[in-house]
């Protein structure tokens, strides 16, 4: 107990005493020059990935490790696909007072063969440099195994080899993951695969740290992640391979919407010293937290949780409190819809109109066809090919406005066309295609099933409540999770990256038919929430003489 009381004081106060036992971002920035300039783009199996192992591996040796060594492979399991190539892993061992390991690594090859790589990832691979220095001369309880991995962008191969090769991983008992640290920018944080979830003390400790230290850089992609793991083939870093084999394990990476990565671009000249030195220096003080040994016996708990950033609060939902409420949101949906034919209203057949949800519709197709116009208009007049990728926010704004013109032209058809006044006509096919969206995500993923859930649940209620302005703000808000998940945090990195995989339109009618496959998706997608405001259109007189008014003449001027 005195040794280990001795070990913890040293470990807490050494930075204290010497400015050497600081994160030098002047150090790791030498690094980053070395990795994507003085070497350049690193592929797997390449003659400059090779040399880029072997430059690693020396300065892990120079900072004095107990071992520094290759952990080669030639054969990569990418997907189910065998790639032959010449690849591997750069690992250091520095020994501590305890056997168990805690594994410091990022990935050291490049996206592609032109691509130099200075944030994705010399950044971290410099990172992990820097900290083998630091703690190389720190006294440690923990043994540290610092690392480089080869082919994380084919696949995650250099880490998939490491726990598979890796003759002392079963003493492994925290893995963090330094992926991409040097642009000024939210740090985010990764945390699972498609099946596993990193320990809820490890990611509360990742927050704590970051307060602690007063960045407040950290955050964590809510709906990208729900849609990101719903495979096994999501994006993802080195961790990964380290959760799969029942490791606690983390990741950070700075903001990929703020940085050209898998680009040509993606240059040392974008690389921020001060936000690097931040990143580094962040990532030492979670190491120093558990350097108490206090991981002795940290293991993969079977509690699965979402994690919900609001209002600046870390919100941990159970999936079994989801669980719980996609059921309730599934009842009251049955209940609102027996309600809702109880009280529709009986027309003899004669006097019925018909195919009035159709007619509807087509004026959402309008809508949606005038979302697309404001891209058109951009291209015609200043000869941008693709405009969202680049100021995303305001074109977005943009498209907003032209989502109102659409909605007075298609308000116009309402002067000629006659529709069924039964609010019931438009609530069954809302609370129908719920159903099924909500049922059909729970088969997928409890997670996936709250976006369908809560609009399911928003709009029951709705139609449930006497008070009509709770109603029509219910039925108002209902669709807001399921436009988060589709315009997701890393919606820009998503666009950009169907560019550069070679998605584009170089003449009208590819540009025709890409604008007809994400009109047909967003009309599948958003089909609730369509019939769910005719509902209001035909449930409230105030709703109706609103669209009145706004389809006016003076409206379009």
């Amino acid at each position: 107990m005195i040794k280990r009381f001795i070990i913890t004081v040293a470990i807490l106060f050494a930075p204290l005493f010497s400015q050497d036992l600081q994160f030098s971002a002047d150090s790791a920035y030498q690094s980053i020059e070395q990795l994507s300039v003085t070497i350049g783009p690193r592929i797997m199996g390449s003659q400059q990935e090779q040399r880029t192992l072997k430059w690693v591996k020396g300065k892990y040796a120079s900072f004095g490790a107990d071992t520094a060594f290759i952990l080669p492979f030639t054969v990569a399991d990418r997907y189910g696909e065998k790639l032959i190539t010449n690849s591997g892993t750069a690992v250091s061992v520095f020994k501590g007072k305890s056997d168990s390991i805690i594994v410091v690594g990022g990935h050291l090859d490049s996206a592609g063969p032109e691509y130099p790589g200075a944030n994705d990832n010399a950044s971290g691979t410099a990172t992990v440099i820097e900290l083998a220095r630091l703690w190389s001369q720190r006294p440690h309880y923990y043994t540290m195994v610092f690392c480089s991995f080869g082919g994380e962008e084919v696949g995650l191969i250099g880490s998939q080899n490491f726990v598979k090769d890796f003759s002392q991983i079963d003493k492994v008992v925290l893995m963090i993951s330094a992926d991409m640290g040097g642009t000024d920018s939210k740090i985010g944080l990764m945390f699972e695969t498609d099946s596993i979830v990193a320990p809820k003390w490890l990611v509360k400790d990742a927050f704590k740290v970051d307060s602690e230290t007063n960045y407040n850089r950290l955050f964590y992609d809510t709906h990208f992640s729900t849609q990101n793991y719903l495979s096994s083939r999501g994006s993802g870093s080195d961790h990964m391979s380290f959760l799969n084999k029942g490791i606690p394990a983390i990741d950070f990476t700075s903001n990929v919407n703020d940085s050209p990565i898998h680009t040509q671009q993606d240059k040392i000249d974008f690389i921020d010293k001060d936000a690097l030195g931040q990143y580094g220096n962040f990532i030492d003080h979670l190491l120093l937290r558990y350097q108490n040994g206090g991981l002795e016996h940290s293991k993969l708990s079977d509690e699965s949780f979402m994690l919900w950033q609001l209002a600046g609060l870390n919100i941990y939902l159970p999936i079994w409190l989801i669980t719980i409420f996609n059921l309730i949101a599934i009842v009251l949906g049955i209940f609102s819809f027996v309600i809702a034919r109880k009280n529709r209203i009986i027309v003899d057949k004669s006097m019925r109109i018909r195919i009035s949800g159709l007619k509807v519709f087509i004026i959402f197709i309008i809508i949606l066809i005038f979302s697309q116009l404001g891209e058109a208009f951009i291209q015609m007049f200043k000869g941008y090919r693709y405009p969202w990728p680049v100021h995303l926010d305001t074109y977005i704004i943009y498209s907003v406005i032209w989502v109102f013109a659409g909605l007075w032209i298609g308000l116009q058809l309402t002067r000629k066309w006659k529709f069924s006044p039964d609010p019931y006509i438009y609530s069954k096919r809302a609370l129908i295609v719920l159903f099924i969206f909500t049922v059909g995500s729970l088969i997928i993923s409890t997670r996936l099933a709250l976006y369908p859930g809560f609009m399911l649940m928003l709009v029951s209620i709705g139609m449930l409540v006497k008070k009509d302005w709770l109603s029509i703000v219910l039925i108002l808000v209902s669709p807001i999770l399921i436009f988060l998940l589709f315009f997701n945090e890393e919606f820009t990195f998503m666009s950009r990256m169907l560019i550069n995989t070679g998605f584009q339109f170089d003449n009208i009618m590819k540009s025709f038919v890409a604008n007809a496959v994400l009109i047909a998706l967003l009309s599948g997608l958003f089909l609730p929430m369509l019939n769910a405001y005719a509902y209001l259109a035909f449930k409230y007189e105030s709703i109706r003489k609103l669209l009145l008014l706004y389809r006016k003449p003076v409206v379009a001027i």
